[in-house]
C-alpha cells in the first residue's frame, strides 16, 4: 500500500512522498516557536507492555502496529510498532522491531530505516558507538541533503536489547536542545521497566459519515468521528508560511474479509493537522467496505507531524489523505 498526503485545496504534497519516505520538496526542519514556561506540559515516564524500555515523553504517546520484511527473505515478515509523541514543535518516535535475527545488526536496521522511512531526500551517517545497560547501540545523524543553514542535524539512536531493536528518532530539534536531550537520555533498558503504561488505542473511533457538499462545523465533525474539534481556525496550504511536516504516516492494515473478497481501491480522508500536533476532524470523503475505511481512519489518527506556521506561531492546516489498498 502507498499513502499519499495531499492538500485539501490544491491536492499538493504535504511534507511526505508516496513511498513511505519524507519528501524532498517538503519543508525543511526548522527552529520552532519557543513555548512559554506556563505552556510546557510536565513530562512523564512511560513504558509499554511486553517491552524492555522506559522513556520520558511530553504526552501520552500513540502506538501503531507495523511489519518489516526479514533480511534475506522475500515474503517473511516480523511484527513491530511505532510509538510516537509530540511536544512544542518536536516529534519523538520509537521504532520497535520485534525479535531481530542474528543477521539483522544495528547497521542493518539503520539502513532499513533509511530506505523505508527517510528516502533519498535525507542523508544519514554513523557518528559513534553507544552502550546502555550492557546493550550495544550506535548513534546516527540525519539531515536534508539540500538543507539550508538553519536546518538542524537530528539524532538517531539505535539499541539492540534481548527481544527487540529500538530506534529513537527526534525530528525538529538538534541533539543539543534540552527537550531532545531529555528524550534521548531518559531511555532506559531493563527487564522490568517502571513507568506509566502506554494505552493501546488501536481500536480507534468509528469514522464520521461521508462528508457532505458543504463542510459541517468542527464540533459536529468531532462528535461524529470521535476526534477532538479544531480549537483554532485551520488554514489552507496557501495561507501558511511554513506548511505542516508529516514525520510519521503509519500504513493501514488489510482486514481478513477484504483480503478474502479481493477488495482494492482507495480511501480518501479529509482532516486537520492541528496546531497542537494532533490529527483532528477526520471525515471520510471516499470509502471502501469490509472495514478498510475504519482501518484508514485508525492509521490517520496516528500520523505524527510538526504543525504549520503562520505569523510566528503554530497553526492548524487542512489536508486530504489518500490511502491506497492493493493486494500483492
Amino acid at each position: 500500500m502507498r499513502v499519499i498526503i495531499l492538500s485539501l485545496a490544491l491536492l499538493m504534497m504535504c511534507g511526505t512522498n508516496g513511498t513511505g519516505g519524507r519528501a524532498a520538496n517538503g519543508p525543511r526542519p526548522q527552529s520552532t516557536p519557543a513555548a512559554s514556561p506556563q505552556d510546557a506540559a510536565p513530562w512523564e515516564t512511560y513504558t509499554y507492555h511486553g517491552e524492555e524500555f522506559s522513556v520520558a515523553l511530553p504526552e501520552m504517546p500513540t502506538v501503531h502496529p507495523t511489519t518489516r520484511l526479514l533480511r534475506d527473505t522475500n515474503r517473511n515478515y516480523e511484527e513491530g510498532r511505532i510509538i510516537g509523541a509530540y511536544g512544542d514543535g518536536i516529534v519523538y518516535l520509537i521504532h520497535v522491531y520485534d525479535r531481530p535475527r542474528v543477521n539483522e545488526t544495528v547497521d542493518y536496521f539503520a539502513s532499513y530505516y533509511k530506505t523505508n522511512d527517510l528516502g533519498a531526500a535525507y542523508q544519514m551517517f554513523a557518528v559513534g558507538e553507544l552502550k546502555l545497560a550492557g546493550f550495544k547501540g550506535k548513534k546516527y545523524e540525519i539531515k536534508l541533503a539540500k538543507a539550508e543553514t538553519d536546518a538542524p542535524i537530528m539524532p538517531i539512536y539505535i539499541y539492540q536489547a534481548k527481544k527487540h531493536t529500538y530506534l529513537l528518532e527526534v525530528y525538529g530539534a538538534a541533539e543539543s536542545q534540552p527537550a531532545a536531550r531529555q528524550f534521548l537520555t531518559s531511555f532506559k533498558l531493563m527487564n522490568s521497566p517502571a513507568g506509566r503504561k502506554i494505552e493501546d488505542d488501536d481500536a480507534g473511533p468509528t469514522p464520521a459519515p461521508a462528508a457532505p457538499a458543504l463542510a459541517p462545523t468542527p464540533t459536529a465533525v468531532a462528535a461524529a468521528s470521535g476526534t477532538e474539534p479544531t480549537a483554532k481556525p485551520a488554514f489552507t496550504i496557501k495561507e501558511v508560511v511554513r506548511r505542516a511536516v508529516i514525520v510519521s504516516k503509519p500504513e493501514p492494515s488489510f482486514t481478513e474479509i477484504a483480503r478474502m473478497n479481493n477488495l482494492t481501491g482507495e480511501v480518501l480522508l479529509r482532516m486537520v493537522l492541528g496546531s497542537n500536533g494532533h490529527v483532528q476532524n477526520i471525515v471520510p470523503i471516499k470509502r471502501l467496505g469490509d472495514g478498510l475505511t475504519e482501518q484508514a481512519v485508525r492509521a490517520a489518527r496516528h500520523i505524527k507531524f510538526v504543525p504549520a506556521q503562520k505569523d510566528g506561531r503554530f497553526v492548524s492546516q487542512y489536508v486530504t489523505v489518500v490511502y491506497n489498498f492493493n493486494i500483492y
